[in-house]
């Protein structure tokens, strides 16, 4: 799946990432101090996590923003939310 491809080749550092519908809206964002790490393990729940097989089966794309700092990728992360209302956030 592209969504797989797209996570395997995610940088081991803090960031955001934003899950996009096919009409490029957000429909997640996350942070993460590792966004590798962090987005393999919503791989492994898939199928026995609701939360990440909502996010899975709505979602077309992937993005991410490198952060400098954990601290930083949460600040990041609110004003997004706060911005997109993302429907599964």
């Amino acid at each position: 799946e592209q969504l797989i491809s797209s996570i395997k080749k995610l940088p081991s550092t803090p960031g955001v990432y934003l899950f996009k519908d096919e009409h490029d809206q957000v429909v997640y964002v996350g942070k993460a101090k590792n966004l590798k790490n962090r987005l393999l393990q919503y791989v492994g729940r898939q199928g026995t996590d609701i939360k990440v097989d909502t996010i899975f089966d709505a979602s077309a794309s992937l993005e991410h923003i490198v952060t400098p700092t954990e601290l930083e990728a949460m600040l990041l992360e609110a004003q997004l939310i706060k911005s997109y209302q993302p429907v599964c956030n």
